[in-house]
């Protein structure tokens, strides 16, 4: 038994006959008949599957032996992994690879990794989080049942969180509330009176119709979908 690899070696061992063994006659998994002057042939094992391998040896005394052999070629482990992921700052990544062609009831997992997070897990589908913003590159290795090995790699991209804050103006009874980023795309209002307003705008305007200290929470969002909330009490 082998795996799906580019090259299977099959090394022959030769007893009795007489003299010197002189040629080896392969007609390999191919379909290929090689006739060569050693014991060992090197075979293209690309396809999974059952193949007839058979050996003619000749001695000097152009005596012939033959042994026929059955290779099973397992597939290798199929990888699907998401190559590409986005995600922010203290917010949970799962990763989640799935494994086809290949029996894994009894597989084991290796993840490799540029930060201590993953480096040497061995869990399936690990959840973490990264506390600080960057660009890193993570490789996941299986290895199935029939002792076949594949790996594939995801890049997670992890982006600062917005800072969310915002200023006010009280123009007679209308308060002219002011957010301070101008890379932020969406600007969700809470002003504390049952009131929410959700705006692409740094401005707006709201009128309070009783009097009283409320509670205003800006919930803003930017251009990588990344999100932050400030809260101020006792307006």
């Amino acid at each position: 038994e082998a795996c799906r690899t580019s090259d299977l070696e099959v090394e022959s061992i030769i007893s009795n006959g007489s003299g010197v063994y002189t040629n080896y006659t392969w007609f390999n998994p191919e379909g290929k008949i090689e006739t060569l002057n050693q014991s060992s042939n090197r075979f293209n094992t690309s396809e999974a599957g059952m193949f007839d391998l058979n050996l003619m040896v000749e001695d000097s005394k152009t005596c012939i032996g033959e042994k026929d052999v059955k290779i099973l070629i397992h597939q290798l482990p199929e990888i699907d992994l998401e190559q590409y992921i986005e995600t922010c700052v203290g917010t949970d990544v799962r990763l989640e690879p799935n494994i086809s062609n290949t029996p894994i009831e009894n597989a084991t997992y290796l993840w490799e990794g540029e930060t201590d997070l993953l480096n040497g897990s061995s869990f399936y589908k690990p959840i973490f989080r990264h506390n600080q913003s960057g660009e890193y590159t993570y490789t996941f290795n299986v290895n199935d049942d029939n002792g076949c090995e594949n790996s594939a790699n995801t890049i997670v991209v992890n982006y600062e969180n917005p800072s969310a804050d915002f200023n006010f103006n009280n123009e007679l009874e209308n308060f002219s509330f002011n957010a301070n980023q101008g890379n932020l795309t969406t600007y969700n209002w809470d002003f504390g009176d049952g009131t929410t307003i959700q705006s692409n705008n740094l401005n707006v305007f709201h009128e309070f119709t009783a009097n009283g200290l409320f509670t205003v929470s800006l919930f803003a969002t930017d251009l990588t979908n990344c999100s932050n909330t400030l809260i101020e009490t006792d307006y």
